[in-house]
């Protein structure tokens, strides 16, 4: 078994990449082409006659290195040193810049299941990029002239995909709400009833990364991934990208995934309730799982890392789909001076309106000063969502894009009490 692969042209004898435009094996030198079909009958008919064409790379034998320390290899094409990290699973030689996959770390560990291609490019990255932060609202005006773009870089992410089905039974607390009026007096009765449900749901490949170097809110960003268009493990897709191996074992996820689980459920069976209750709240819930199964995946992820007044921002790009996510800078004096101009123009408008069309008997100076009042409530919630539009990074909770329907197993309702509140209407 070869320990590296290295995709040899057969043309010019340059080192083929996969090319994420092609979906095909192409070499950067003389921009020859093959599928990796084709590639592979090439390399099995060479290798019948004793000629192994893939071979990238051999491993260093270095007696003095430190027990768990990273493999050293030799570049077969230039003679030069490689020293991958720990988690790499492909890379290029420094010297000549070969793709160097690593196949004995990939075989060594375990062989994904399945993977996604790249199928976005570097330009992509740019053009995503330039277009997220133009996007962005209140960005420092010299952002996007003085930041400065340290590195894009393409690797394939270790992935665990978790399969289950969920059986739940909850109870949960909900009220029937009855309202009626006397005069300037309302009236409002709460019907407290106690609900239960046994549920079940099925999941199909949650997904959750395997490796340290990944920020997990990142990667939850990026979501969802079409698992359904992966293919079977190739290293030719590797050829050109980086790729690592898990540091992150699938039992190490197991929580994070069923709590995304666990809150799916809770969201659709509250969900369910609201068509007849309010107020709803979970008292009590319990799961089992069965039918448990894991993937191991590698999925295509571009990372941008960005240097801004001595602070890095990261942002990274879904390889499939072209998601785009990070988190970009806000100026919060443009805020204010937004946030005030606003208010005062909203207060003129609102406040005239107010006054002299629906209260003209009213204090001219009360009716402005209610106006101001919400019309500053109203732009800083406003402000507020267009600042949140800066930052779409966040961990995800539930899985419900990964879930069957909600089928009911038992459910019951129980009254529990009533109590009435009157309220006198001013």
């Amino acid at each position: 078994m070869s320990e590296t692969d290295r995709y040899k042209c057969p043309s010019c004898s340059g080192t083929m990449e996969f090319s994420p435009k092609s979906q095909k094996l192409k070499c950067p030198f003389c921009d020859y082409e093959l599928s990796l079909e084709e590639y592979q009958k090439m390399a099995d008919d060479k290798a019948a006659n004793n000629v192994d064409i893939q071979a990238g790379a051999k491993k260093m034998d270095d007696p003095e290195s430190e027990e768990g320390a990273a493999a050293k290899y030799v570049c077969n094409t230039c003679g030069g040193e490689i020293s991958p990290s720990f988690t790499s699973a492909s890379t290029k030689c420094p010297f000549c810049d070969a793709p160097i996959v690593l196949t004995d770390k990939i075989k060594g560990q375990q062989v994904p299941d399945l993977m996604i291609p790249f199928a976005r490019e570097k330009k992509d990255v740019k053009e995503t990029y330039l277009k997220f932060v133009n996007g962005c609202h209140f960005v420092p005006a010299d952002f996007k002239s003085s930041a400065h773009i340290d590195a894009i870089e393409a690797t394939y992410v270790p992935f665990w995909l978790y399969s289950s089905k969920t059986d739940a039974e909850l109870t949960v607390s909900g009220e029937v709400i009855t309202r009626s009026s006397m005069g300037n007096v309302e009236t409002i009765k709460h019907d407290v009833y106690s609900l239960y449900r046994h549920v079940t749901m099925d999941f199909e490949d949650v997904p959750a990364d395997g490796s340290k170097d990944m920020d997990d809110a990142l990667m939850d960003s990026l979501e969802p991934f079409k698992v359904k268009e992966a293919q079977p493990y190739n290293s030719a897709y590797l050829s050109g990208f980086g790729a690592q191996i898990y540091d992150v074992s699938a039992e190490d996820n197991y929580a994070r995934v069923r709590t995304r689980m666990e809150n799916s459920v809770k969201e659709t069976v509250l969900k369910s309730l609201s068509r007849d209750y309010e107020n709803l709240k979970v008292e009590s819930d319990s799961y089992q799982y069965s039918n448990n199964s894991i993937k191991y995946a590698l999925f295509p992820v571009w990372i941008q890392k960005t240097s801004w007044n001595g602070e890095e921002y990261v942002f990274a790009m879904n390889g499939q789909t072209g998601k785009f996510v990070g988190r970009v800078p806000v100026d919060m004096t443009k805020v204010v001076i937004s946030i005030s101009i606003s208010t005062v123009l909203l207060t003129a408008i609102g406040g005239a309106i107010y006054h002299f069309l629906m209260n003209p008997e009213g204090s001219l100076g009360g009716d402005f000063g209610i106006a101001f009042i919400v019309c500053a409530v109203i732009c800083g919630i406003v402000h507020a969502v267009l600042v949140s539009g800066n930052n779409n990074v966040a961990q995800q909770t539930a899985a419900v894009e990964y879930s069957g329907d909600m089928e009911p197993l038992d459910s019951s309702e129980a009254f529990v009490r009533s109590y009435t509140e009157r309220r006198e209407r001013k």
